[in-house]
């Protein structure tokens, strides 16, 4: 039984340099790193589904599995974003 593992980011293993701070990552990439990863996994999600439903695969473990995995990974890029409002407001209620 083969388990596709969910795509990881660590920002500080990435060796590099903005604003002169070792391993910092851009926003945008780490964003657009979850995006990606979301991507992926709903569509093995949706493979799986589609081999299910005509036979060609018998595992349901794993099917359940990349089901779990991707519906993880909405919910991180989902709380992700409202972090990110949740910020945005934050600072738009800023006095200047």
């Amino acid at each position: 039984m083969n388990i596709i593992p969910i795509n990881t980011f660590t920002p500080a293993a990435t060796g590099k340099v903005q604003n002169g701070v070792q391993g910092a990552v851009p926003f945008r990439e780490l964003f657009e790193s979850a995006l990606t990863n979301v991507e992926e996994t709903q569509a093995i999600k949706d493979q799986d589904t589609v081999d299910m439903a005509l036979g060609l695969t018998d595992d349901l473990g794993a099917a359940m599995a990349n089901m779990q995995k991707a519906d993880i990974a909405v919910t991180m890029l989902v709380q992700m974003r409202n972090k990110v409002l949740d910020a945005y407001s934050e600072i738009m209620r800023i006095n200047l």
